[in-house]
């Protein structure tokens, strides 16, 4: 691998990433960023610190969204350096970067039902997949029948994790246990895409309301049952209940009532 080259460094990144089982929509990502961070430099070697910084601040990304991209940067430099084909560390010392913590915005109960009686079947499932059981747009994008088990369904997720969901809507059950293949089948490895799944939420909801406050949805209804973070954060694929807590939206009742036994 030639160190001077974009396209081999990139395309050899991605195999690695391939390899060590990350998902689809995981390559997707890196390849979307590395395709904006080779316009920076000729090619890999001449990539500086102060280079990576000066993209980053470039765009008008959002406090995730830069996040991500400098991560990506971050692991395809890493993984140049293991492979000894760099001999300094552009991204090593690049600050981290603050995520403010987002505001709840699950989608209605009425804008969810709205969407299940408008939408034809398969996005009516998709939409359950994403309100019922808080799956991703990838997650959704990638399901097969030989993920059911009769109890569970194994879904993957960010970072090669794998979790069990065990699905309660017998609509979702009866999908899963007469699908021989891919549940959503498409051109994308034989599978829909993830942004082909976003867009078709998207178009099935209301004005305003995307897929991911189906997830929202999820996260909020899921902790106002069972007020357990660890069982909501496990279904939704999280590895922090930080990140949790930022998909649930508190009722106004016990808030009340904590301020009503603060009055003296």
């Amino acid at each position: 691998m030639n160190s001077n080259d974009w396209t081999t460094s990139i395309n050899a990144y991605l195999l690695s990433l391939k390899a060590s089982g990350r998902s689809s929509g995981t390559i997707g990502l890196h390849r979307h960023y590395l395709a904006r961070l080779r316009t920076i430099s000729p090619c890999p070697a001449l990539v500086t610190q102060d280079r990576l910084e000066e993209w980053l601040a470039n765009h008008d990304w959002k406090a995730e969204t830069r996040r991500s991209a400098q991560a990506v940067a971050k692991g395809f430099f890493s993984y140049l350096e293991n492979c000894e084909v760099l001999a300094k560390k552009p991204a090593k010392r690049l600050a981290p970067i603050h995520v403010p913590d987002g505001i709840p915005r699950p989608a209605t109960e009425t804008q969810v039902k709205r969407a299940l009686s408008e939408a034809d079947h398969r996005t009516a499932l998709m939409i359950k997949f994403a309100a019922l059981c808080g799956l991703r747009s990838c997650e959704i994008a990638t399901l097969a029948g030989r993920d059911w088990n009769g109890e569970v369904l194994r879904v993957m997720g960010k970072g090669g994790r794998i979790r069990v969901i065990p699905v309660q809507d017998s609509t979702l059950i009866y999908s899963l246990e007469n699908c021989p293949g891919w549940l959503f089948p498409g051109r994308i490895d034989g599978h829909l895409s993830a942004k082909w799944v976003q867009k078709l939420l998207s178009r099935a909801m209301p004005r305003g309301v995307t897929g991911h406050m189906l997830r929202h949805r999820f996260g909020t209804v899921a902790y106002r049952a069972t007020h357990d973070l660890l069982a909501v954060g496990a279904v939704m694929g999280h590895v922090k209940t930080d990140t949790t807590k930022r998909y649930i939206k508190l009722d106004l009742d016990p808030l009340t009532r904590a301020v009503q036994a603060a009055q003296i």
